[in-house]
């Protein structure tokens, strides 16, 4: 990665800021006349560059990193070059730090986006608010004053200086692109099945802090952790399984010994630290599957430090824990990684973490006791056994094309008495038929017709009878005792009602 300085016009910096502001622009847009060809050339994508606008603001007003190259003739600044180009030669810069703190703010750059020349009263207040922001940039760091038209190369050091200068004037960074939790949820059920009000309070939860899924076997609480976390980021999720054998050296970190030397190796936590400080201004998930599976006290002693509370703000990495990685002479790449990272970030990267962690609460036969000590630091949802058939009618048509439309209906209907409540003074024990399970009945049945096992014109009542509770009951696990009792008596109610 190379540190570029770009520089340009007040009035045309303004209107990239409010294009990217509105959403007509997915990335910050920027461009360069054709004369820059060869130094345009030497940008890759990749490489950060900082924006600085030049009189009458005189300041760097955002740093990002190059996502793409690209050339266009189209007029999309509001002032053209002299020579009678439309800046050609263009990158898409996704923001980092933007030195925009407020509405009041964002109204002076409107107004000098719509300004026929740079130095007209909207842009002059604009560069007065940047001059009290970050007035005392160090200049020096560039060798010389960015020129009008220039596209200047930093040293790493002195790119690595001046992006930490703006993390210390830019700490309010306005967030450009919002989500849409509506649109996540609509995207989400359409491939789960899941009701689309725990959807969008999943959602809705991991953008302000850590979430615990908790439910029975089966209800779909670890597909809802990975397509909650793909639909809000597009860096893919750290997707771990716990088990018993966890100890700190997994979750953080510690020494081990590799190829007789002993050096200090990094947990998936470092490892996801250092994919946010790569990926600004998105959210990186780390999904632990199964959490109970864990021992608690075992592994997750330094995650009550780091992770304090719900709240990403009283997030941080502790100091004895940078002393400790810096202490080994020999380290993994991700712990060499993680401190030149820090260095530049601190905290930040890790306040876009969002952990989902998933635990049965229905069967804690083997599985470990959770605290409160953990518990607390995540906010709790609770993802139930769903009560209607909508998931057993998306199953359907999205599993069952090869099973004839009336054993559909018998399905649906079978599956509905399954879930309906127990009669008043009756129990059911802790009956749950779960999306999982239906899914799974659903693609069994449909290969039994693919393969001729089942003739298609046989009575809908009698596959189900004969073929479909046989599948149900052998995808819902080992039932046992009350479990086991309930499911054959509702069977057994339901198959006498139907005749």
């Amino acid at each position: 990665m190379k540190y570029f300085v770009f520089q340009g016009r007040a009035v045309n910096a303004a209107h990239s800021l409010i294009m990217l502001r509105s959403g007509g622009t997915r990335y910050f847009v920027w461009g360069f006349h054709s004369g820059l060809e060869s130094r345009y050339n030497s940008i890759n994508t990749g490489d950060y560059a900082f924006l600085y606008v030049t009189s009458p603001v005189s300041a760097i007003v955002l740093g990002g990193f190059v996502r793409s190259k690209f050339r266009g003739d189209d007029k999309f600044w509001p002032i053209d070059y002299e020579a009678g180009d439309k800046w050609p030669l263009r990158v898409d810069i996704e923001v980092e730090f933007l030195c925009v703190k407020d509405e009041g703010t964002w109204s002076i750059i409107k107004g000098c986006s719509e300004s026929s020349y740079d130095k007209s009263n909207d842009c002059s207040r604009w560069g007065q608010y940047s001059q009290e922001l970050i007035g005392d940039l160090p200049y020096g760091l560039m060798n010389k004053r960015p020129m009008l038209g220039s596209i200047i190369p930093l040293p790493d050091e002195d790119g690595t200086k001046l992006r930490k200068f703006l993390i210390e004037r830019c700490a309010t960074i306005e967030r450009i692109r919002q989500v849409n939790i509506d649109d996540v949820a609509k995207d989400v059920s359409s491939r789960l099945f899941i009701n689309g009000d725990i959807i969008k309070d999943v959602a809705n939860a991991v953008m302000t802090g850590n979430v615990m899924l908790i439910g029975p076997p089966g209800v779909g609480k670890t597909s809802l952790a990975k397509e909650v976390a793909k639909a809000l980021s597009d860096v893919p999720p750290i997707v771990k399984v716990a088990n018993a054998l966890w100890f700190r050296r997994d979750v953080i970190g510690g020494e081990t010994i590799r190829m007789g030397s002993v050096e200090w190796k990094s947990g998936f936590v470092i490892q996801a630290y250092n994919l946010a400080a790569k990926n600004p201004g998105r959210y990186v998930f780390l999904i632990i599957d199964e959490f109970n599976r864990a021992d608690v006290d075992k592994a997750f002693g330094d995650f009550f430090t780091i992770f304090t509370s719900p709240n990403p703000e009283d997030w941080g990495m502790p100091g004895t824990l940078i002393e400790e990685i810096r202490s080994y002479r020999e380290r993994d790449n991700y712990a060499e990684e993680f401190m030149k990272l820090y260095e530049q970030y601190s905290d930040e990267p890790l306040r876009r973490i969002r952990i989902i962690g998933t635990m049965n609460v229905v069967d804690i036969r083997n599985l470990f006791m959770v605290g409160e000590a953990i518990l607390r630091r995540f906010i709790i949802i609770e993802v139930k056994c769903p009560t209607d058939t909508s998931d057993v009618e998306g199953f359907l048509n999205r599993y069952g094309k090869d099973i004839p439309s009336d054993v559909h209906k018998e399905i649906i209907d079978f599956i509905r008495g399954l879930r309906r409540p127990p009669e008043p003074g009756k129990s059911r024990g802790r009956l749950c038929i779960s999306p999982g399970s239906v899914k799974v009945s659903i693609q069994l049945l449909n290969n039994a017709y693919v393969n001729g096992i089942i003739d298609k014109a046989k009575n809908p009542r009698e596959v189900v009878r004969d073929h479909f509770i046989n599948y149900l009951r052998s995808s819902l696990g080992v039932l046992i005792g009350n479990e086991l009792k309930a499911f054959d008596e509702t069977v057994r109610r339901l198959i006498s009602k139907a005749g």
